[in-house]
């Protein structure tokens, strides 16, 4: 089956290009090509490295973890639950072509939308409006319903098609309406759940915040089961509904698949690409030193990402899914460096600053002071959360380890 898609780009639609996509059961690949008054914009640019608007033609085939379908489209498509709920939805084998398409318009990641040869938005017509808070406990328990057993709950499950939205990860989640304008997403428990999850995220978010990084905005909301879901309000949506263009990590470094990747290799990126690299490259040091201090195991390249910044510049994102694991200390999903590895080491953390443009002593009062605000305030803002002193207990070997410590001490001989 071929299918001809226009590539449009936010609200008012800008024609970007066309992709051509086949599919005969054997095979599947598809061919992009920017539009020509795309190219002869003065402000046109690439949508990702890989797509450069000088080339004319873009071809890719579906071959082991490389999808059929350029990567900065597929970041806005459904990654692991919501992929179950489509293809539980839909009843038979899905290809890229159709996880990309059964999102909602307005829903999905980022600004790139598709439209048809007529011009028509290629996404499920939305039957209800996106659910205010208060309206959302039905929908949280079908959705733990579907997350305890998807083969046989009902098969009506086109909400969820449709409020779910491209929200990626291996947790439950649903978009849902705040405040006037302002959307968020709600990750739902899951059924098996034995860790307060949702307090934990929106505390770790919070110290973010607490130490100078730009993190999303989070809040619990509680509701009759034993968890709070996290509500994170959507960065890539403006106060006045305008799109902003996204793209994960794993996309602006090229790499297929679930491969990893490391953070210098981000941060080369930032210094070709980005705007303020300076700035931008010493705030991911930043990140990688706060993600070793709270425990952060799941940082693969899907949870970094960029948010395009005009004139061919790109920024980082928003910091977002960062989740403390309290239990045995595990290994990082994106290395510091091809040299350090994946062990989460301040002092190899330290020993990687050049990589960032910064000096020793800036390096180690960055994770030093960092250290000091996460011993100080981890467990009075974890009670404003309502964690309980048990939960508190699970979650201390998170914060407080031998990494903590280390930096505790650079922060230290920073001082003296």
């Amino acid at each position: 089956m071929r299918r001809r898609i226009q590539v449009r780009l936010g609200v008012k639609a800008r024609l970007v290009g066309e992709l051509v996509h086949e599919n005969d059961g054997r095979r599947e690949h598809s061919v992009f090509c920017y539009a020509p008054e795309w190219q002869t914009a003065p402000d046109a640019f690439a949508i990702s490295p890989q797509l450069p608007v000088d080339r004319a033609v873009f071809h890719l085939t579906r071959q082991g973890d490389r999808e059929a379908i350029p990567a900065v489209m597929m970041d806005g498509g459904p990654d692991s639950w919501g992929r179950a709920v489509i293809q539980s939805g839909l009843g038979r084998r899905c290809d890229e072509l159709d996880y990309l398409l059964k999102v909602d318009d307005w829903l999905r990641t980022g600004a790139l939308r598709y439209f048809d040869e007529e011009g028509a938005p290629l996404a499920p017509p939305r039957s209800q409006r996106i659910p205010r808070l208060p309206e959302v406990s039905h929908l949280v328990e079908a959705a733990r319903r579907f997350d305890a057993d998807p083969e046989s709950y009902p098969r009506n499950r086109a909400e969820f098609m449709q409020l779910a939205g491209s929200l990626g990860g291996a947790r439950p989640k649903l978009c849902v309406a705040d405040e006037p304008g302002d959307h968020c997403i709600a990750k739902l428990a899951r059924t098996s759940d034995r860790l307060p999850v949702a307090k934990a995220e929106v505390l770790a978010l919070r110290l973010a915040k607490g130490v100078g990084i730009r993190a999303a905005k989070a809040r619990l909301m509680h509701g009759e089961g034993e968890h709070p879901l996290a509500l994170i309000r959507r960065f890539d949506r403006t106060a006045n509904k305008m799109r902003l263009h996204f793209m994960s990590a794993q996309t602006m470094l090229g790499i297929d698949g679930a491969a990893p990747g490391d953070y210098v290799s981000i941060a080369e990126a930032l210094r070709s690409q980005g705007c303020n690299p300076a700035e931008q490259m010493a705030e991911l040091f930043q990140r990688l030193a706060f993600t070793i201090l709270v425990s952060n195991f799941d940082d693969h390249l899907r949870n970094h990402g960029f948010i395009y910044a005009g004139s061919g510049r790109w920024q980082l994102s928003p910091a977002y899914d960062i989740n403390p694991e309290p239990g045995a200390r595990g290994n990082l999903k994106t290395a510091i460096s091809e040299i350090h590895g994946f062990r989460p080491s301040i002092e190899a953390a330290l020993d990687a600053a050049p990589f960032f443009d910064l000096d020793a002593d800036s390096a180690a009062k960055c994770a030093g002071t960092m250290a000091v605000y996460i011993r100080d305030s981890w467990r009075p803002l974890g009670e404003k959360l309502g964690m309980t002193p048990a939960e508190l207990r699970l979650y201390a070997p998170a914060f407080e380890h031998e990494e903590a410590r280390a930096a505790l001490r650079c922060h230290g001989k920073v001082r003296g």
